[in-house]
Formats: C-alpha cells, sequence, structure tokens
C-alpha cells in the first residue's frame, strides 16, 4: 500500500480527520480526498511529502490553517470549501503554484500577499462579500471556454477563455461573475479544459468540479439559461462515437438536475446541444451554479481522459423590475471613495488631538481659578475647604478637596458631586439602534429617502468596530476601506464600545435634575434612591463610607 503512486477516494463519504502518519506513503504523486466530510486540521506532514504534487481536499470541513512549510513539488492544492482561516503561508509566493481557496474559507490576505494569487478572491471568500446589500447588477452572460460573443437573442456573453488548471478560478475585473475549476484529468498528460466545435463554439471542461458564480446581483427571482454541447463525441460509425459524458447539476447549492447527459437530451440529434431553463431565487447577492461529476459513465472514448462536466455558455435575467444600474463603480469613483475616507480621517484625527489639547488647558485654567479663589477664602457654604492638583504614583493627575468635618453642608454637597459623577451617564444612540437594526433612523430626516440603507448599516457597522475595546478586535484601516467600499464583508460580531461596556440605554433616571433635587433629603435617602438606578455604582461609594 505504501507504495502507491495515485490515491483518489473523491465523494466516498469518509468521515474523521486526516492521520497523521500520511506521509509514510513516499511514493504518492496524487492525492484526491475532496467532496467528503473529513474534518479537523491538516497534517503538517501531508504539505512536506517528497512527491507529492496534485493535492485535493475541497468539499470536506477541514479547519485552521495551513501548514507553514510545503514540498516544493507539491504544485497544486485545492483546499476550496472547507472552513480555514488564519493568514497565508510564505509559500504562496512560489512559481507556477496553483491553489484554490475559494468557498467557505476566511482568509487575512495582505496586500504584499495579493500578487501572487488571482485577482479577486476576496470575492470568492466565505458569504462571498463582494457588493453585497443592495446589489449592482441584475444579469450576466458567460461564453464558457470561449471569446465575448453577442447572438441574435440580443444576450450579450461575456469571454471565458482564461487558462484554467486543475485547482484555479478567475474573477473578471467588474467583477460581475466568476468561475472555479477542480479535478485533473487522470491518464492524460496534456489536459484541455476547453474544447470546440459547438453551438457556441467553445465548452468549458472540468475533471471533477467546475462552478460559476453571478456575484453582486440584486435580490429577486432569475431566470437561468445553461447551454451545453457535447464536442468530444462526433457523429460517425465507430465505437468513437459511442462514449457518454454524465454529471449532475446543482444550483445555489440544491441538486436541480442528476446524471446530465447531453446527448441524451439531445435525442440523438447532431450537432448534439441542449439548452435548459431553471428559476433561481437569490437573497445574498449571488448565484452558484455546479457542475460536478459523480464518477458515472465513460472515461476513456474517444480517447482517454474524456469525462467530467463540460458547458457551452450561462445566462442569468431577472424576473422582476430592476431598481439597480447594473454597471461596475468606476474607478473614479472608488478613487474618490478612498480619497475622501482617508482625507477625512485624517482632519478628524487632528481635529481631536487640537480638541483634547484645548480641552486640557481649559481644564487647567479652571483648576487654577479654584486655587485662587481658594487663597483668597471664597466659600460660599462656611467650609473650610481647599482644592489642589496632585499626582499618583502611576501617573495620574487628580484634584484634592478638603472638607472641614464640621461641616455638615459641605458633606452633603460633596456626596451630591460624587453621586453626580457616578450617576451621569451617555446614551449611546448609535449602539441601541444597531441592537435593534434600525440603524437608518441616525440618518437626518432631511434626507427623505435619498440615501443607500445598506450603506447606513455598513457604515454605523464599521464605525462601531472601529471602537471596540480591545484593539485587536479593531479592524486595520485597510480593512475598514474594503468592508466602507463593500470590497469585504463587515463583521456582524461587534461586541458594546468600550468606553460603554457598563451602562444601559434604558436607564434613564440618573439625570442631573433628579441629582439636584435629591440632595435636598438626607444621604442615606438620596442613596436608596440611586443606587439601584445607576449601572455604574453598584455599591456606595468608599468616600461615602468613610464620612
Amino acid at each position: 500500500m505504501k507504495s502507491l503512486t495515485v490515491l483518489v477516494l473523491r465523494n466516498n463519504n469518509i468521515t474523521g480527520s486526516i492521520p497523521s502518519n500520511i506521509g509514510e506513503y513516499h511514493e504518492l504523486t496524487q492525492l484526491d480526498l475532496s467532496f467528503n466530510k473529513i474534518n479537523g486540521q491538516i497534517p503538517e506532514s501531508l504539505f512536506n511529502m517528497s512527491s507529492l504534487s496534485l493535492l485535493f481536499l475541497g468539499n470536506n470541513s477541514l479547519s485552521g490553517m495551513l501548514p507553514q512549510q510545503k514540498s516544493t513539488s507539491l504544485l497544486v492544492i485545492d483546499v476550496s470549501y472547507n472552513n480555514l482561516t488564519g493568514t497565508l503561508p510564505p509559500w504562496i509566493g512560489q512559481e507556477n503554484l496553483q491553489l484554490n481557496l475559494v468557498g467557505g474559507n476566511y482568509f487575512k490576505i495582505k496586500s504584499s500577499e495579493s500578487r501572487f494569487l488571482p485577482s479577486g478572491l476576496n470575492c470568492l471568500q466565505q458569504d462571498f462579500p463582494c457588493n453585497r446589500g443592495k446589489g449592482i447588477y441584475y444579469n450576466f452572460g458567460i461564453n464558457c471556454g470561449g471569446p465575448e460573443m453577442r447572438p441574435s437573442n440580443g444576450i450579450l456573453y461575456e469571454r471565458d477563455n482564461e487558462t484554467l488548471g486543475p485547482a484555479t478560478y478567475y474573477v473578471t475585473s467588474t467583477k460581475r461573475w466568476a468561475v472555479s475549476n477542480v479535478g485533473s484529468f487522470t491518464g492524460n498528460s496534456e489536459p484541455q479544459y476547453t474544447s470546440e466545435l459547438a453551438i457556441f463554439q467553445t465548452s468549458r471542461l472540468s475533471a471533477s468540479s467546475l462552478r460559476y458564480y453571478g456575484l453582486g446581483l440584486e435580490n429577486g427571482v432569475y431566470n437561468i439559461d445553461l447551454q451545453f454541447a457535447e464536442t468530444a463525441f462526433l457523429q460517425s460509425a465507430s465505437w468513437k462515437s459511442n462514449g457518454r459524458r454524465i454529471f449532475d447539476i446543482y444550483i445555489q447549492g440544491k441538486l436541480v438536475y442528476k446524471d446530465f447527459d447531453v446527448r441524451k437530451e439531445a435525442g440523438g440529434v447532431f450537432p448534439q446541444s441542449v439548452q435548459k431553463p431553471f428559476k433561481v431565487q437569490v437573497s445574498e447577492n449571488y448565484i452558484e451554479i455546479h457542475l460536478f461529476w459523480a464518477g458515472k459513465g465513460t472515461c476513456c472514448i474517444p480517447i482517454q481522459g474524456t469525462y467530467g462536466p463540460s458547458i457551452s455558455a450561462i445566462s442569468a435575467s431577472p424576473d422582476f423590475i430592476p431598481t439597480v444600474s447594473n454597471k461596475p463603480p468606476t474607478e473614479k469613483k472608488r478613487t474618490d471613495l478612498i480619497v475622501g475616507i482617508s482625507v477625512g480621517v485624517g482632519v478628524l484625527s487632528i481635529l481631536s488631538v487640537l480638541g483634547i489639547f484645548y480641552n486640557f488647558q481649559r481644564r487647567k485654567k479652571s483648576q487654577t481659578n479654584n486655587d485662587e479663589a481658594e487663597k483668597k477664602n471664597i466659600d460660599l457654604f462656611c467650609l473650610r475647604k481647599r482644592k489642589d492638583m496632585g499626582t499618583l504614583d502611576d501617573g495620574r493627575v487628580v484634584a484634592i478637596k478638603q472638607l472641614s468635618v464640621t461641616s455638615h453642608q459641605g458633606k452633603n454637597q460633596f456626596v451630591a458631586e460624587i453621586a453626580t459623577i457616578s450617576a451621569v451617564q451617555h446614551r449611546n444612540l448609535a449602539w441601541n439602534l444597531h441592537q435593534q437594526k434600525h440603524e437608518v433612523e441616525l440618518v437626518d430626516s432631511g434626507l427623505s429617502s435619498e440615501f443607500d440603507e445598506e450603506e447606513v448599516k455598513r457604515v454605523v457597522e464599521v464605525a462601531l468596530l472601529c471602537t471596540q475595546r480591545s484593539p485587536s478586535f479593531r479592524p486595520p484601516m485597510s480593512r475598514v476601506v474594503a468592508m466602507l467600499l463593500g470590497d469585504v464583508e463587515v463583521n456582524k460580531e461587534i461586541s458594546r464600545p468600550g468606553y460603554f461596556a457598563h451602562s444601559n440605554f434604558n436607564d434613564v433616571s440618573s439625570t442631573a435634575s433628579d441629582i439636584a433635587s435629591s440632595v435636598t433629603g438626607t444621604t442615606n435617602h438620596y442613596y436608596s434612591q440611586t443606587s439601584t438606578k445607576s449601572p455604574t455604582s453598584p455599591t456606595r461609594p468608599m468616600l461615602l463610607q468613610g464620612l
């Protein structure tokens, strides 16, 4: 067994984790464990096998990070549709490497790393985050495997003639649609992933799994047309015409056609072409069309490696009245937005520093004036008191107030001051409305309906992320800009802001007027009335207990 060179266990409902001793199979060159139920982390030994060159682990439940080291011989890696997270390993820059990371994974991609990967990966990661919300498109057309064309039906079919390998993906520059291919044709040293001679002159082929995505779509019901043309089995009287290509069709993760056979659907008519229409509900701004070979049909007629999914063209049109422009965002608009955000953040930072400096100077001046007043013995309550500045061991500056033990009026006043500081709280409207999913109420009513509700929610969520208590939970500025542009999804796990961690929005009883009126009573009465209302003062202040 350990002398195996090719091991394919695809689509066998295998469970459990990958054994750590997998590295003992020293002669293994190709390993396919895709479309199973394997969980756990990827063993380091698997990526360091000296002979392994093709590795397919897609469509499992693997978690954790990619191994940090890899043998130079391993050049084709598919880990799509797993639950992998973290940062990318240093070996992603290796020349001729094919790495498919699309689907449920979520990697933090640095700007310096993005140049090693095909562009658009951020659009194909977890939940397909690009242009979410209202969406910007309402149709798309793809001439699979061929150049751009506009036939008599008037639909523009964009070109899809990028070279795809056994573990690759491609996203258009407009981020309107994308394609992902996985699988290696067994026994074919020069595999072709496109084929010619058909109704649309070309077809996109795959050895195992072929996915097309419509991205940034306005939500609603869509009409999907899939065009198929069999290009390998030509009409002849020889055995070479007896091959069968059978695969399954999934749309939005649901099986819509099992054991699809173009020749059978065409009824033996040549050229063998078929159009299949479907209606699809889009609720999260994307469409996923998945063609999957489950191992049925022939493999070697007319030549070795003639099997797997094949499709000629795809089109999607709305079954509703669209409300979006159907145009990609212009570079000028994106640049202006980035510059505007950057300048705004810079100006806000400068104003914040100036504001802090001004408040500090004003407080310093106010404290000096109070000291001067004390020196002149100005005391409205005939109370001997004095305010001085002091510095604690940890560097904090404090104001010291000295009271006379014989002055009850001064004592009550001081208690009221402490209670005021303890009870005053800030109503965080933004956080409260975010919790209630009413963020749009923060918008100036004068704007009427001239704003995008999804953009408002996105801005509020980004602002709350930027005010997290721990700096490690706050996103870097590059991700802030990406979230504001809608290029990546906003993290929904937002905790209460650090400056508001212990307050209660619904507690409106501890106001300045309440405190002022309650001071006229006794000290014990005052605290029995406010101690249960103020979430920041669960017990009586230590200063009061000492008086």
